[in-house]
């Protein structure tokens, strides 16, 4: 599966959210490209859609602008940005299960790198035994963060991703040895 390469990057703290509040464009544009791919990786993990998660991630920075007057200094930008993504890629779900209930297995990028159609529906079937949770986790981490990484954005203790990382991927193992 080829890896998307993201990295969390110094620098993203209260006061560029503030600048940005204060109409800083280049604060803005600096956040912008510390944060994209992060910000597409969350929506992706959620709406497995690459094309839902661009347009999720132009959200993302619509609001993030709108927003970013009420955002309350707290030292926890990223985890502000990442409940703003989340919360846009859950709308984008729920709006879609009502107008359609398509599932297009060969359209998601988790299967990218799968050729065989046995083996999308057997690996789906695996992913599906997952709480959303776990399934974040553990896309999050396939995509090329590091738990580390994962923990600050999600504001979970690094353990508890470590144990849900670990006991998702038992889970899955089980799951397909049963197969």
């Amino acid at each position: 599966m080829k890896l998307i390469n993201l990295s969390i990057n110094s620098g993203i703290n209260d006061s560029l959210i503030n600048k940005i509040a204060k109409g800083n464009a280049k604060a803005f544009d600096e956040l912008y490209e510390k944060t994209k791919k992060i910000v597409f990786g969350i929506a992706l993990s959620i709406t497995k859609s690459p094309s839902d998660s661009e347009d999720i991630t132009q959200e993302v920075y619509i609001k993030i602008l709108e927003k970013s007057k009420l955002y309350q200094n707290n030292n926890k930008p990223l985890a502000w940005i990442y409940a703003i993504a989340r919360n846009q890629s859950i709308s984008l779900i729920r709006k879609n299960k009502k107008t359609d209930e398509v599932d297009r297995l060969e359209d998601d990028i988790r299967f990218s790198s799968v050729d065989n159609e046995i083996d999308k529906l057997i690996l789906k079937s695996a992913l599906e035994i997952l709480s959303e949770e776990e399934l974040q986790i553990v896309m999050l981490h396939n995509s090329g963060l590091k738990h580390k990484e994962i923990a600050k954005m999600l504001d979970i203790p690094l353990s508890t991703i470590l144990s849900k990382y670990n006991r998702s991927l038992m889970k899955m193992r089980k799951f397909l040895e049963n197969k």
